[in-house]
Parts: structure tokens; C-alpha cells; sequence
């Protein structure tokens, strides 16, 4: 019987090192949005959410960008330190957003029709 062990680097260690690298900005999302997602409950994301951004906030040096659409895991990261919200529906999917955009600068892009291509 072969043992394989797999290790894994740890996430906030690989920020650490996207840091040392010369990142300017660390945007941490836990929901994937490409065509044919699943979308996963509010609770799902902030329960992820808890797992990746504490750990990268107490590590990185550089604003930390959090990747979602909703308000309340909004609230959650920019209550633990998050710099920067990344909304990729443009504060148009949740109404809270906005209101939750004004404390800290907000990123996002948004698409009427978005179209996306295999490359």
C-alpha cells in the first residue's frame, strides 16, 4: 500500500507571499460567479468567508478587496478590517449594498448583458 501525503500551502501564506511579490491589492471571493454557477447561501459565504479573509487580513499589508454582492457578508468583512468592497452587480443585486459601500471605497463592474468567451 502507497501512503501519499499532500501538502497544501496554507492561504494566507500564499497571500503573504503575493504580498512579498509585490501585490498591490489581495481581492478575496468565495462564491464563484461564471456561467452556470451554484449560488450558495449568505451563511455558506460568510462561513467561507471566515476561513480565507481573517486569517489573510492578519497577515497582509496592503488593502484587502473582498469579492461579493451581498450586504450582509459585506458587513461581516468590512467589520473584521476589509479596505475595499468588490461588487461585480454594481450594488444592483442588493439593495443593502449601497448602504453598506458608503463606509469604505467600492470597486465593481457590472454588465447588462454580460457575455463571457472561452480563450
Amino acid at each position: 500500500m502507497e501512503v501519499v501525503t499532500i501538502l497544501l500551502t496554507p492561504l494566507w501564506l500564499m497571500r503573504k507571499e503575493m504580498i512579498e511579490q509585490g501585490a498591490d491589492i489581495i481581492d478575496v471571493g468565495v462564491e464563484s460567479t461564471r456561467p452556470g454557477h451554484t449560488q450558495i447561501s449568505v451563511a455558506e459565504e460568510i462561513e467561507r468567508m471566515k476561513d480565507i479573509l481573517l486569517p489573510v487580513l492578519e497577515v497582509s499589508t496592503i488593502p484587502v478587496s473582498v469579492d461579493t454582492y451581498r450586504a450582509e457578508t459585506a458587513d461581516f468583512a468590512l467589520s473584521h478590517g476589509a479596505h475595499i468592497l468588490n461588487d461585480i452587480w454594481g450594488l444592483k443585486y442588493d439593495k443593502d449594498m449601497a448602504t453598506s459601500s458608503m463606509e469604505i471605497r467600492c470597486a465593481g463592474h457590472y454588465h447588462a448583458q454580460p457575455k463571457y468567451y472561452r480563450l
